[in-house]
Formats: structure tokens, sequence, C-alpha cells
């Protein structure tokens, strides 16, 4: 993936990507083959009509896509005035082109955060925001045969809604970090012992 000017990629599938300097950003990243999740920001210099340029700095957005086997580019605007900005926030346009010029697919959604922001931890707001997507894709609805709590996921069989814990729990155990997935069982082991 080759990235716009002032487009600065923070994070790849839910991890945050370290940097060695300030200005250390990277313009090639390699993904793998099929679905992947990127969270990124544009930052541009903005001429002010009546005082200096101001750096203004777009929300983080996650952008989801599928990609197999090619090179794409992603792009955005050019936002050159305060007014730009404030119609990208209400219209964010992000595209993204692969080498023959085919528009891809893309899901956009803003990761927001109240309140002043000094740091934030990309890794665990990616996180609740993937857990309240996993969540807003089950839908229940009536169902019409004879068992009655069964629970449809898109792109998965359909559950039983008490299995609803375990297909949570498997789905976070399987994208945990070793050191996660140790303190976890470690946690669960010692719980039978109280």
């Amino acid at each position: 993936m080759q990235l716009a000017n002032g487009v600065t990629l923070l994070a790849k599938n839910g991890k945050v990507i370290r940097s060695d300097s300030w200005f250390g950003n990277q313009k090639k990243i390699i993904l793998k083959n099929g679905y992947n999740q990127i969270l990124v920001e544009y930052s541009a210099e903005i001429k002010e009509p009546f005082g200096d340029d101001e750096v203004k700095i777009l929300s983080s957005y996650i952008i989801d896509f599928n990609g197999n086997n090619e090179i794409v580019h992603l792009s955005i605007p050019v936002l050159e005035s305060h007014h730009d900005f404030e119609a990208f926030k209400i219209n964010p346009e992000w595209r993204m082109i692969n080498s023959d010029g085919v528009v891809k697919k893309i899901t956009i959604n803003k990761l927001n955060k109240e309140g002043f922001q000094l740091g934030r931890n990309y890794e665990k707001e990616l996180a609740v925001f993937n857990s309240k997507k996993l969540a807003s894709s089950i839908d229940i609805k009536p169902s019409t045969d004879t068992d009655n709590n069964t629970i449809p996921i898109e792109g998965c069989c359909s559950f039983n809604k008490s299995q609803l814990s375990k297909v949570m729990l498997r789905y976070w155990y399987i994208n945990a970090s070793k050191n996660v997935r140790e303190d976890f069982i470690f946690w669960s082991n010692h719980q039978y012992l109280k």
C-alpha cells in the first residue's frame, strides 16, 4: 500500500506502527492478503485568510478493505482551506485505487475520542471499536424455525444465544497476543481454586 502525502499510518490490523523518529512515517506498507484494517490520520498546512498558516490534523480514521497480491494507493482530496477540512469531516472521501486504476471497496469509520487528547492507546481503542462492530453485526431477528434463540452472524454460521459468550471469548482469544493468552489461561485456571 502506498499512502498519499500528509497521510500517516497509525496502526495496521490492530497493532500500532512504531516509528524511530517524529518524521519517520512510512509511505509504503506491506499488508497480508485478504482482510486488512488500517488506522490513518491526515495533516496539512492550511492557509488562513487573516493570519499565519496553520497545521490541521483530521481525526483518526479506520479503513477496512480486502486485497490480494496487488498494489493499492490510499488517497484523499487536496484540503487547502478550513472549509475543505470541515467538508471532509462531514463526508470523508478516502479512496483506494489499485494499480489497474480500479477503485476498491473500503469501509470508513472515524475513531472518536472525547475530551482532551494528550496520548492515545490506539490498540485498546481499536479493540473496543472492533468488539462493538462485532456486536453490532449480530442481527437479532425473530426466527421462523423452532429455535427462537438463534442469532445469525454475518459471514458465519448461526449459533444459539447461550453460545454467544463462547463465540466472543474464542474470537478474543484467537486475536490476543501470546502474553495475553497465557495470562488468561493462568487466570481461568485459578478461578476454580477460590
